[in-house]
């Protein structure tokens, strides 16, 4: 099997390719700018694409002028069927996922690189500000006025009560740091952000919710 340098202009995607790859061609760019070219397009004797029409529009976007391509001598028929067999087989794989949770960790996968594992932190949880708001006052909305108390029945706790609410409530803390997941938070500024856990890498981290 040869690998040729051909020119991207030579070669030519498949019209009634079955598989959509739509979502795979931007993480397809940023593995190509991080790693290279490194598999070739696999096309027939006439430059239609059998294998790597995902790669194809990445380097298209990209500007390439010239692709990694192995030529096949497979009749129309045989590649047909090989373009079927070839997306079918990626969807039989899957990932072992206490494995691969232990291979990011050994990596230390840094931020810039994060794209490749997971989708970006917001669109995954689903939630934005706006949503959480809405949820909030169809349970009666946030509990922020506190000017209805029943002063008359209000009775304060002791200081020796207060003091041992607080000493509970710090022992809770360090016993259980992840208390405050998923928990909306505002800061003095008038922002806000959550604390989330990446289900990959397994770190903690904090995110902006954009008003």
């Amino acid at each position: 099997m040869k690998v040729k340098s051909v020119k991207l202009s030579e070669i030519f995607p498949y019209y009634d390719n079955p598989r959509d790859n739509t979502n795979a061609v931007e993480p397809t760019k940023e593995s190509i700018k991080r790693f290279g070219f490194v598999k070739p397009i696999l096309v027939d004797k006439a430059g239609v694409i059998i294998a790597g029409h995902t790669r194809y529009v990445a380097a298209y976007q990209l500007g390439m002028e010239f692709v990694p391509v192995v030529y096949s001598d497979m009749d129309d028929e045989m590649a047909k069927k090989y373009r079927i067999l070839d997306n079918k087989l990626a969807e039989k794989s899957s990932f072992d996922e206490d494995q691969l949770l232990e291979e990011l960790r050994n990596m230390e996968v840094p931020t810039d690189m994060q794209a490749f594992f997971f989708e970006d932190i917001n669109q995954m949880l689903n939630f934005s500000l706006d949503s959480i708001n809405q949820q909030a006052e169809e349970y009666g909305g946030f509990q922020d006025d506190y000017s209805q108390v029943d002063e008359e029945n209000f009775e304060a706790p002791s200081n020796e009560e207060a003091g041992e609410s607080e000493e509970a409530s710090s022992d809770d803390e360090e016993e259980d740091p992840a208390k405050d997941l998923f928990v909306l938070k505002e800061r003095e500024d008038g922002s806000h952000y959550m604390k989330v856990v990446c289900p990959y890498c397994g770190n903690m981290e904090t995110i902006e919710i954009e008003d």
